[in-house]
């Protein structure tokens, strides 16, 4: 199980990843989890012209997927040292841009992919995301909060729509309800994602 928390989180980050961190192994689970890149500096672009800020945006994040994906290809490889299978769990913003990085081929795929709360900053990044999640054949679990950041819900719902307009199969998307914003509580995302494995056949 490969934990990737989001660009401006820590492993340790209290938000859901270390809960995962701490818990899965007793199930059986090896964990991994990856340093991610840091955030660009220049996300979202600030200029003032809208087509400069779609081209800037642009560039940034193919650079740091290309960056994301050679971190992610020397993980999976340590990963395939190990028995069974490999799923990979992704917050934020790094969750949106797998889907990216996968459908493009940029690094091998895992079993299965779990993302959490998964959204970027700017409208054409997200329509990518979405449209590249839509076409991924790979089964993906799409968790996000009742009490998220502002940007998870518009995400949401343009994700379900893509998916549904595509067909795509393997694919379940599910609010989780949490009382403390942005933080997922710990048995409530254990049940979903084992829940979910479980059904598709792990």
């Amino acid at each position: 199980m490969i934990l990737l928390p989001d660009w401006q989180q820590t492993a340790a980050s209290p938000k859901a990843l270390n809960a995962l961190r701490e818990t899965f192994p007793d199930q059986g689970w090896t964990t991994i989890t990856v340093l991610p890149p840091n955030k660009p500096v220049n996300y979202p672009s600030q200029a003032l012209e809208k087509t400069a800020r779609e081209e800037q945006n642009t560039t940034t994040l193919n650079d740091y997927q290309q960056n994301l994906a050679t971190i992610l290809s020397s993980v999976t490889d340590k990963a395939k040292n190990y028995p069974g299978i490999i799923v990979v769990i992704a917050e934020g913003h790094n969750a949106a841009l797998l889907f990216n990085i996968y459908q493009k081929d940029l690094t091998e795929k895992p079993t299965a992919l779990i993302t959490l709360s998964a959204h970027l900053n700017d409208e054409m990044a997200n329509l990518e995301s979405a449209t590249n999640l839509s076409q991924l054949e790979l089964p993906v679990l799409d968790l996000y909060l009742k009490a998220d950041n502002y940007l998870v819900n518009s995400n949401v719902t343009l994700r379900k729509k893509w998916v549904n307009q595509e067909l795509k199969e393997n694919f379940r998307q599910k609010k989780i309800y949490n009382i403390q914003t942005g933080y997922y509580p710990q048995a409530s995302l254990t049940k979903e994602i084992n829940g979910w494995l479980k059904s598709i056949g792990w």
